[in-house]
């Protein structure tokens, strides 16, 4: 794998969520984050780094937070 994006979000408290969209590492991605939630959309294979290592995604990712950080819960 040529690179991972690295997903570990913090939010101001004052914000309820964020929603973005970019490019990375030739992907087209969107990104939600809530305070206990982060979902991942990608318009093809990523790598994804979290907490519990990097995983290659390729659709959907859905991260959770966990003590040692943001982990992937349900990736497609």
């Amino acid at each position: 794998m040529d690179g991972a994006l690295l997903i570990d979000p913090r939010l101001p408290e004052s914000w309820q969520r964020l929603d973005l969209r970019l490019r990375c590492l030739g992907r087209r991605l969107r990104v939600n984050v809530c305070a206990d939630r982060v979902t991942v959309h990608t318009d093809g294979p990523l790598g994804l780094r979290a907490a519990d290592g990097v995983r290659l995604i390729d659709g959907r990712a859905v991260l959770e937070p966990a003590p040692s950080g943001w982990k992937v819960v349900a990736p497609t």
